[in-house]
């Protein structure tokens, strides 16, 4: 069994772990024309459970409206992938997957994902994990948690 990570964001990672450990890794997320290809043999050949971060359903002063329009339409043609490989994902809020992530609680921003990443590192101690991985490597090991 795999269990997939997929930050959706521009700036996301879509991971993966085995359930036997046996293997763990990240790619950065693909331009658009490309996610299909990026997810072929992480993804679509094998029996897996893909973990989706869900994302904000409008937009806050902090992101612009350019910024919320492309995420949604990138995590739009990233649900037609999955739809068009059969897979079908789950969704899950971020605060969902970070309620147990230890020192989290009044971080924002920056620090917010500096502390991600410093955990990631702790919880993935055999492989690089790059700043950008960080939570897709992190929803992931929660789904497989689940």
């Amino acid at each position: 069994m795999r269990y997939v990570g997929i930050d959706p964001g521009v700036n996301g990672a879509i991971a993966w772990m085995d359930e036997d450990n046996n293997g763990c890794g990240s790619i950065k997320m693909p331009k658009e024309g490309y996610l299909r290809q990026g997810m072929r043999g992480h993804v679509c050949e094998h029996f897996c459970d893909v973990y989706v971060e869900d994302i904000p359903k409008g937009f806050s002063g902090m992101v612009n409206q350019s910024t919320m329009a492309v995420l949604h339409r990138n995590f739009g043609y990233m649900l037609g992938v999955l739809a068009c490989t059969n897979i079908t994902p789950i969704m899950v809020r971020p605060q969902t997957w970070q309620k147990d992530i230890p020192g989290l609680k009044g971080l924002k921003g920056k620090d917010r994902k500096n502390a991600l990443w410093e955990h990631a590192k702790e919880c993935f101690p055999d492989i690089k994990v790059f700043k950008y991985s960080a939570d897709a490597l992190l929803i992931a090991k929660w789904g497989s948690e689940q």
